[in-house]
């Protein structure tokens, strides 16, 4: 999946004169440690791509490939609409980017769950219960529930939905340990009981803040506000009624004035140390991107086929 990540920029920009779809297929990884999993990529990147920008990923999982258990090499086919030549990556709906604090409420939880199925039921209620403590009256959906092909192999995405289309995304991997013996039982927490809290815990500090995305999603978004037209922002707190002109404190393509311009020459900004560290990246290989308030307020550099800069 980090291969797909490096290639997915450039292809997005590879348009010929019919703007044919491009497939791509990856083998590999779809399931390994530090590093996104497909279904993170299907069910919170990619829509979260689509409902913002407009960017349009077919994608097909074949066969899983993990780095717990037994390794295996996974197959993933996607077919990537890319951009319009002569034409730019933008916001559909630049004015209504920032919602209001009711937008924010979460609708709907969706569960992946991919463990040995002898487990199923078990890690199902696990977190059917842990979920309605912390989102109380919240529907739970469980989107997939799939086999994971060794006793020791266990993953789990859930992905928090609002109204308006807002997704928040939280998930584990690991490898489930075997059974110790001897003991407290009653002391003793279960690898399942442990994994639904952990990740259950996870999704609800994600989402509590009301913030625009999930920790993961925010650094995954900075090249695409690099190389998109005019402002964009995804703040990791609730911003106040007034949406962008009020995150950005005035600041206008006419006038930035009131704008805090950041310093890019090390990581900077909000967020964890990967945003942090994309941000530095991007202000290396693309000057003419801006990025103020924190690095949460990103000028893009309004990249268009044929490599042309809006501003540089």
């Amino acid at each position: 999946m980090l291969v797909f990540q490096a290639l997915f920029p450039f292809l997005l920009f590879a348009s010929n004169a019919e703007s044919n779809p491009i497939e791509l297929v990856i083998l590999g990884g779809t399931h390994t440690s530090l590093s996104p999993s497909f279904d993170y990529i299907d069910q919170v990147l990619l829509p979260i791509l689509e409902n913002r920008f407009g960017i349009l990923v077919g994608r097909t999982l074949t066969r899983r490939g993990w780095s717990v258990g037994p390794t295996n090499r996974g197959r993933v086919a996607f077919t990537i609409q890319p951009v319009k030549s002569g034409e730019g990556l933008r916001l559909k709906d630049p004015q209504n980017q920032y919602l209001d604090s009711k937008n924010y409420v979460v609708a709907q939880i969706d569960a992946t769950i991919i463990v040995p199925s002898t487990l199923h039921k078990e890690y199902e209620d696990a977190l059917h219960r842990d979920l309605q403590v912390l989102f109380p009256g919240v529907q739970v959906n469980t989107r997939k529930l799939e086999e994971s092909g060794h006793e020791s192999r266990a993953y789990i995405l859930l992905v928090a939905i609002s109204g308006s289309g807002l997704r928040w995304g939280c998930d584990i991997l690991y490898a489930i340990p075997k059974k110790r013996k001897g003991g407290n039982s009653k002391k003793t927490i279960s690898p399942i009981e442990d994994a639904s809290r952990k990740v259950s815990k996870g999704l609800f500090e994600e989402v509590s803040n009301k913030s625009q995305c999930d920790s993961h999603a925010q650094d995954q978004l900075v090249v695409f506000q690099a190389v998109a037209q005019g402002p964009t922002a995804f703040p990791r707190w609730q911003q106040p009624v007034g949406g962008l002109q009020e995150l950005m404190r005035g600041f206008n393509l006419e006038d930035p004035s009131q704008m805090r311009k950041e310093n890019t020459g090390e990581p900077f900004g909000e967020g964890s140390l990967h945003a942090k560290t994309a941000r530095w990246v991007v202000a290396e290989l693309l000057p003419s991107v801006l990025f103020y308030n924190k690095g949460l307020a990103v000028e893009g550099a309004g990249i268009s086929f044929g490599g042309s800069l809006s501003s540089n």
